[in-house]
C-alpha cells in the first residue's frame, strides 16, 4: 500500500491515486494535512474564495490530519504535521510518496516518513530554470538537495527539465521513473458534438463575432503566469489584424484591474474577463476559443 502525504487534496492529483487503486490494483491512502479545499478556501493568487467542484477524494482512501470545521488550517503554508506519525502507523504503508520540498510540511512529512523506517519516493516540480539564484544560494540549494535525493528510494521526474535536474545533481538513473502531469477529462466536455453545443453560445455571450478570432488564457492572474504579455504581444500585431482579435480571460487575480487597463491604452486591445471558472464550466471557453496560449514565467 501506497502512502501519499500532502497539505490537502488537490485537484490535478487526486485523479492519479484514483487510477493508481482502481486500474493498477495500488491501494492508497492519502494522508491530508488539510480539508479546506474540499470545504472551500481562498486562494491568494486567484484572489477568489471556492471549493473544487469535482470529486477529490472518491477511489482511494483520504485520510485528513485536521479539519476547517475544527478550526484547521486553511492555507497549505499553515498546516503541520501533526498526527502524522500516528496516521502512518495507522496505514501501515509499504511505501511513502512526498510530492515537494516547499512548504514546510512537505519537509516535515520527509522527515516523520524516514524515522517510521518507509521506502520514499519523491515528486516534485523540479527544475534548473524556473528561478535565476545567486552562486552561493545555488551553491546551497544544492547541497542541501544532493542530502535530499540521496535519501530518496524513487525519484518521480515530471518532464525533461526534472530529469535534467535530477542528473545534475548526481543522481543514480536507476532511481529515475518518467511520472508526467495528467489531466482528468471526466470533468471535461471533449468530443466534437460538445464543442457544436458550446462554441458558438459562449462565444455570443462573451460577444465574440464569427470573424473574430478568440485567444484563452485560463489562469490565475498573478505575476508568475504573465497575463500582460498576452495584450503586448496582440498590440504588436498591425491594425487591421488586432482589431479582429480577442483576448479572453478565464480566472481572477491581483493583475487583472492592470491587465484591463494595459488593454484600454492605445492602441486598445479588446479584452473579455470572466473572473475564476470552477472545473466543470471550463470546457465551454476551451470549445469557444481558437487558441489557447500559456504565457507563464514558471508553474
Amino acid at each position: 500500500m501506497l502512502a501519499v502525504i500532502e497539505t490537502h487534496p488537490i485537484q490535478y492529483h487526486a485523479p492519479v491515486y484514483r487510477r493508481l487503486q482502481q486500474t493498477f490494483h495500488i491501494p492508497v491512502t492519502a494522508i491530508y494535512g488539510s480539508d479546506f479545499s474540499v470545504n472551500g478556501y481562498q486562494d491568494r493568487e486567484f484572489a477568489a474564495n471556492f471549493a473544487w467542484d469535482s470529486d477529490l477524494l472518491a477511489g482511494y482512501t483520504p485520510v485528513f490530519l485536521t479539519s476547517t470545521s475544527a478550526g484547521g488550517a486553511t492555507t497549505a503554508v499553515t498546516v503541520t504535521t501533526d498526527g502524522l506519525d500516528e496516521a502512518l502507523r495507522t496505514a501501515s504503508p509499504d511505501a511513502a510518496l512526498i510530492v515537494g520540498y516547499r512548504p514546510r510540511f512537505h519537509r516535515q512529512a520527509f522527515s516523520r516518513a524516514r524515522r517510521a523506517g518507509l521506502p520514499i519516493l519523491f515528486r516534485g516540480e523540479t527544475t534548473d530554470h524556473a528561478v535565476g539564484r545567486g552562486a552561493l544560494k545555488a551553491w546551497i540549494r544544492d547541497r542541501a538537495l544532493r542530502w535530499f535525493y540521496r535519501r530518496c528510494d524513487g525519484l518521480l521526474y515530471v518532464g525533461k527539465q526534472s530529469y535534467e535536474h535530477f542528473l545534475r545533481l548526481g543522481c543514480a538513473e536507476h532511481k529515475l521513473f518518467f511520472s508526467p502531469y495528467c489531466v482528468d477529462t471526466q470533468v471535461f466536455r471533449c468530443d466534437e458534438a460538445d464543442r457544436t453545443a458550446l462554441r458558438q453560445v459562449t462565444r455570443q455571450r462573451l460577444g465574440v463575432l464569427d470573424s473574430q478570432r478568440l485567444l484563452l488564457f485560463a489562469g490565475k492572474l498573478s505575476p508568475r503566469k504573465r497575463p500582460e504579455l498576452l495584450v503586448r504581444a496582440v498590440k504588436e500585431l498591425p491594425t487591421a489584424i488586432r482589431q479582429t482579435v480577442v483576448i479572453g480571460y478565464v480566472g481572477s487575480g491581483e493583475l487583472r484591474g492592470p491587465v484591463e487597463a494595459l488593454a484600454r491604452e492605445a492602441p486598445p486591445v479588446i479584452a473579455k474577463f470572466v473572473g475564476f471558472q470552477n472545473q466543470t464550466q471550463l470546457s465551454r471557453y476551451y470549445h469557444a476559443a481558437d487558441l489557447l496560449i500559456l504565457p507563464s514565467f514558471h508553474s
